[in-house]
């Protein structure tokens, strides 16, 4: 499943950012995996979050 977002777009609307949460919970995950898809491994959950603006980067280990 994805989000077919227009390139212009800065950011998600409310539907986008509730369907966004639930699908990246480890309710939703198994939900989907049981219903066939396959399941986001967790760096890639924390990858979309980012990207999607949900949440800020953060560094393993931190700043060198």
């Amino acid at each position: 499943m994805y989000l077919n977002l227009e390139p212009t777009n800065s950011s998600l609307s409310s539907q986008q950012t509730d369907f966004v949460n639930y699908v990246m919970t480890p309710e939703a995950q198994q939900t989907l995996v049981q219903n066939g898809f396959i399941g986001l491994p967790p760096a890639a959950i924390e990858r979309n979050k980012v990207v999607l603006k949900q949440q800020q980067p953060e560094i393993q280990g931190g700043y060198k």
